[in-house]
């Protein structure tokens, strides 16, 4: 069995608990646009290269920095995603559309609830690409929310 420095068993325990967070939803929200068009949800993906940042500070998120993102139709960059994920061709595409299906499958059909991927990856090798789905479960708090949060935001000097 091979040994790792405790610095690397650090990054990588980090990294399980970071990925699982969801202290990022309203970045990945507003960046796919989610207010004004709910199903960019299920159509692209918010890519997400991140760094480790062992002294970055005492909570998990603050030792990880995003140094590149972008929103980008799914269908745009499943050869990406594959090789990402260390999926075989296709592959991508196949667990996509399985997560759409289960998604449908359970939605309510008065669309309150969306669904949205995300998908974080790092040049650092012990950082395996974690492809996340997250949900809204009531648009309309959500939208709500977004525009009392933008209001406030705005208007501080």
């Amino acid at each position: 069995m091979k040994s790792i420095s405790s610095e690397t068993g650090r990054c990588v325990e980090d990294w399980s608990k970071y990925r699982l967070y969801d202290y990022d939803h309203h970045a990945s929200v507003h960046a796919l646009g989610l207010k004004h068009n709910p199903t960019r949800g299920l159509t692209h993906v918010f890519l997400k290269s991140v760094n480790y940042v062992p002294n970055g500070g005492k909570d998990v998120v603050d030792r990880f920095e995003v140094v590149a993102a972008g929103v980008f139709a799914i269908s745009d960059v499943l050869t990406e995603m594959d090789s990402l994920m260390n999926y075989n061709p296709g592959e991508a595409k196949q667990v996509v559309d399985e997560l759409v299906e289960e998604f449908n499958r359970g939605m309510d059909r008065d669309g309150t609830r969306v669904a949205f991927f995300s998908l974080l990856f790092s040049d650092d090798k012990n950082l395996s690409a974690y492809l996340s789905t997250g949900m809204l479960w009531n648009v309309a708090d959500a939208v709500a929310e977004w525009s009392n949060s933008f209001f406030l935001f705005s208007s501080s000097g």
